[in-house]
């Protein structure tokens, strides 16, 4: 028992996950399906790496902690490695080399235990042209197309059999040729209708939201007014908007402006796909794009991005040509290139500055662009060379051999582009927003998948990731890079129950060794696989072992937020302001009013207000937790003006872990006065300097925020708090700050009304929270996709300010669907 109490004294955390698993001192050891022993646990929410064991029943993780003695039917010796949550990639484009290798090598031996499509085109909604088509387009990789719609193709992929799970975002590319065809026009209301049909349907089926990818046609096409109408529908079901801007290089700044009003008009979480300044000229401008970024998330809006590791990237010659010439879809294109006074125009713009298009050839050059993936079995000694080197030896210039390639080979021809600076790639790194995706399919170093060249970003963006930038350059720390890997784009994703080391998660891990972990693919040399990545378990089940593919195949369709939704809810944006609460508590999860429960477990308090003080005090000591703000709810519970109503059938409050109701609360100050901070919300800077103070926000802590001081306001200090209206403000919460409170393990937040004594007036008006619309100072419904999606999660929100010491006090808690 000695040795237990050190144990937990020196690893506090772990302790508490046993206590939340249910395992306390004394009881007797529990048997497990897979016990993890003696790893270096890096559990995905950025904490310090701990030592301990991890045990699983069935799909589930069961504990996490000091599991000396426990049973189990298989045990894994992860002494000297790290323990860490499966790696999600958040671009992958594994869709089609799925159907003949359900492995993805490449990535499982990097320990990727998620692959998320969709960028821009996605493999349903089909219909029999767009089948006709797929049919004729396949390069050497050859399937069936045995389904129609996107849910039925992440159906059709898990039943074949996959070792990772796997999740999608429609495609708007894939949505506007559904309806449109390859036109480059606006849809009319009657076809506007059968777009937002579609996305209705793929979201249902389980889609995390819309995905676009701007560049190519017949995207390129599409105007802003209609992404912002179907990304206005995946926002019903709690989806995001993530794109492939219309302009990663002359036109970068403007093309994030784009993103950021597509997200703040349909009222959705937006992410960047592959972050980039394309094009030498243009790298000094990531500065800006990250200012504009960060000024939105400051906003509330709630803008993310991911990037791969390297400073080339990969598509088609196509993004060499201008789009106009591309209208009307494949065969139309190659007709154009053949006319000669078509074709001259193509070359002439190929070598002239434009702002109206992206142009990679210029960007990149032909001497950085390097050729890597034909159909025609005639041009593939031509792959590793560069179009310069083709050209050359074609005797043609450039642009020419770029459209003779493409008319030989009947296909847009795969190349990669050196585009970006090393710099900035280290830059982009080190943002805490930034998570990473490959950008590339899932290959094997074997079979079909050695007939072309892949970007080497296939076989080693995780691992270079973790061995490149982690281990040697030490940009980040390993905490972060998991964080990163995992339950960032998992809160991004609304994914449930993934993306954590924890009680009750899906046992997606990965067992590697840090220090010696590595990508090992070039550019020239790209088909090889990274090491140090030693085990891969997807639901429970051991996908590699000891480096080698088990051949099991556990993965599982990974669906978002709206899956099964009924299409009747209200869409998230139209909800009243004044029906906030309800709103929310018809989309994406449950809330329960926990203010007359948490009243009625507490002792009465008789008294008066001369022993405020020392009540609230007592009050604390004796429910076990640390808030003044509970006192404020049993005191005011009875004097709220109006109830809020809440859907039926939502779950009760007893049926909530106790554990996740009645964490310490911690109080966090606003720092500086008005002018710095004028919105009156806790950002991340303010939590960091509270744990440079204090150290770690404990897990499960319910957080409060505060201005900054207390006692009655002097005449010139009572303004740091108030609008040039003379409206009072209480403090709230950034979307980052939330973010990062979550990743800290926060079970609640809170606002700290008795932190100032409000004096004798009596008519003030609460900014914001006045209007019912911003229970913490989030923008809209969507910025809820920072809480966590399946555990109670409480929000500690003052009504209204009626004069007096503070004001009346609701409790509410979040509870995933």
């Amino acid at each position: 028992m000695q040795a237990r109490r050190a144990f937990c004294a020196a690893l506090l955390f772990p302790c508490l996950l046993l206590a939340a698993a249910g395992i306390e001192a004394g009881e007797a050891a529990p048997a497990f399906d897979i016990l993890i022993t003696g790893g270096l646990v890096v559990d995905g929410s950025g904490l310090p790496a701990y030592r301990a064991d991890v045990g699983i029943r069935g799909q589930k993780i069961a504990a996490v902690g000091d599991l000396s003695g426990a049973s189990a039917a298989q045990v894994i010796d992860a002494r000297g490695l790290v323990v860490a949550p499966g790696f999600i990639n958040m671009l992958s484009w594994a869709t089609e080399s799925l159907l003949v290798d359900g492995r993805a090598l490449s990535d499982l031996r990097q320990g990727v235990t998620l692959e998320v499509f969709g960028e821009g085109w996605s493999m349903g909604p089909l219909n029999d042209a767009m089948k006709k088509e797929n049919r004729e387009q396949q390069g050497d990789i050859k399937y069936e197309i045995g389904w129609t719609t996107l849910g039925d193709y992440l159906e059709y992929l898990v039943a074949r059999g996959v070792a990772p799970n796997v999740a999608s975002f429609v495609g708007a590319t894939t949505v506007r040729i559904h309806v449109l065809g390859y036109e480059n026009r606006a849809p009319s209301p009657a076809e506007f209708d059968q777009m937002r049909a579609l996305v209705h349907q793929a979201m249902e089926e389980g889609a995390l939201g819309v995905g676009s990818s701007l560049i190519y046609p017949p995207a390129f096409f599409a105007r802003t007014e209609e992404l912002i109408e179907l990304a206005k529908v995946a926002a019903e079901y709690g989806g995001m908007y993530i794109s492939h801007m219309r302009n990663e290089g002359n036109q970068l700044p403007e093309a994030v402006d784009e993103l950021i009003t597509i997200a703040r008009r349909a009222g959705i979480p937006a992410e960047i796909y592959h972050l980039k300044a394309a094009g030498r000229e243009n790298w000094g401008r990531l500065d800006e794009v990250i200012a504009r970024v960060e000024r939105a998330r400051a906003e509330g809006l709630r803008i993310t991005a991911d990037m791969y590791t390297y400073t080339a990237g990969a598509t088609g010659l196509s993004a060499s040509m201008p789009p106009w010439v591309q209208e009307g879809g494949h065969r139309a294109w190659l007709a154009r290139l053949r006319d000669p006074a078509i074709r001259a125009r193509v070359e002439r713009e190929m070598v002239t500055p434009s702002d109206e298009w992206e142009n990679l050839f210029l960007h990149a050059g032909p001497e950085n662009t390097l050729l890597v993936g034909f159909k025609n079995d005639a041009l593939k000694p031509l792959t590793g060379k560069t179009l310069a080197e083709v050209a050359a030896e074609r005797g043609k210039s450039p642009q020419a051999t770029a459209i003779d390639l493409v008319l030989e080979d009947d296909s847009r021809v795969e190349a990669i582009y050196f585009l970006m600076s090393e710099e900035n790639v280290r830059r982009q790194i080190q943002l805490p927003w930034v998570s990473f995706g490959s950008d590339a399919e899932g290959s094997a170093p074997e079979g079909v998948f050695l007939k072309s060249n892949p970007h080497p970003r296939a076989y080693g963006t995780f691992a270079r990731l973790l061995g490149k930038y982690v281990r040697e350059e030490k940009l980040i720390s390993l905490e972060e890079a998991v964080r990163r890997l995992t339950s960032l784009p998992a809160t991004n994703l609304k994914i449930a129950e993934r993306g954590r080391l924890a009680p009750g998660y899906f046992a997606d891990i990965v067992v590697f060794d840090a220090p010696r972990i590595q990508d090992h693919a070039t550019y020239k040399q790209p088909h090889q696989l990274a090491t140090g990545v030693v085990h891969v378990l997807v639901n429970g089940t051991q996908a590699l072992k000891d480096g080698e593919p088990t051949g099991a195949t556990p993965g599982q369709v990974v669906r978002g937020p709206g899956y099964r939704r009924s299409p009747k809810s209200p869409p998230a944006q139209s909800v009243p302001t004044e029906n906030y609460i309800a709103g929310l508590a018809a989309g994406r999860a449950h809330i329960v009013d926990l203010s007359y429960s948490i009243s009625d477990k507490l002792p009465a308090w008789p008294g008066d207000a001369r022993t405020f003080e020392a009540r609230v005090q007592a009050r604390a000591e004796q429910a076990g937790y640390f808030s003044r703000n509970f006192w404020m709810l049993e005191h005011y519970g009875t004097h709220l003006d109006a109830p809020v109503h809440f859907p039926p059938g939502r779950t009760p409050v007893d049926a909530i872990p106790p554990e996740r109701l009645f964490g310490p609360a911690v109080v966090i100050d606003i720092r500086g006065p008005a002018s710095a901070n004028p919105d009156y919300r806790l950002q991340p800077a303010d939590v960091l300097d509270w744990e440079e103070r204090h150290g770690r926000i404990p897990r499960g802590a319910i957080v409060l925020a505060r201005t900054g001081w207390a006692g009655r306001w002097p005449d010139e200090a009572r303004y740091r708090n108030m609008d040039d209206r003379g409206l009072m403000h209480f403090p709230g919460f950034s979307v980052a700050a939330v973010e990062l409170l979550v990743e800290r393990g926060a079970s609640g937040l809170g606002i700290d009304t008795l932190s100032v004594d409000y004096g004798p007036s009596t008519s003030f008006e609460v900014h914001r929270l006045s209007h019912g619309a911003d229970l913490y100072h989030l923008e809209n419904l969507a910025d809820l996709s920072a809480l966590p999606e399946s555990s109670a999660f409480l929000i500690v929100a003052p009504i209204k300010l009626e004069g007096g010491s503070g004001g009346p006090v609701r409790v509410f808690a979040l509870v995933g669907n």
